[in-house]
């Protein structure tokens, strides 16, 4: 699958996530480690339109959607999410 018109931020999470390689170019394609997921969906939330990857082998990464109805629940719900992963993240690196 190819997947066109993704910003490079996105392009970096999903090498990240998939644990792949970022390639400039498909000239040689014997070369590019090439990986896979157990399933890949389109979802739609509101308006927006999704791709949603699950089984993927390194399994290192996960979404996490917040829809809301204003700008200003999201404001609030943004520092609190941050929060609240920050919190997550330094506790559990102490037991690894």
């Amino acid at each position: 699958m190819a997947i066109g018109d993704v910003d490079f931020d996105g392009v970096e999470c999903l090498a990240l996530v998939t644990g792949d390689e970022i390639v400039p170019t498909f000239d040689n394609p014997s070369l590019i480690n090439l990986d896979e997921c157990e399933l890949l969906e389109q979802v739609t939330i509101g308006e927006n339109t999704l791709l949603c990857f699950s089984g993927v082998k390194s399994g290192e990464g996960c979404t996490i959607v917040i829809h809301v109805t204003t700008h200003h629940i999201l404001d609030e719900a943004e520092p609190s999410l941050r929060d609240a992963l920050r919190v997550t993240t330094v506790k559990y690196s102490h037991t690894t």
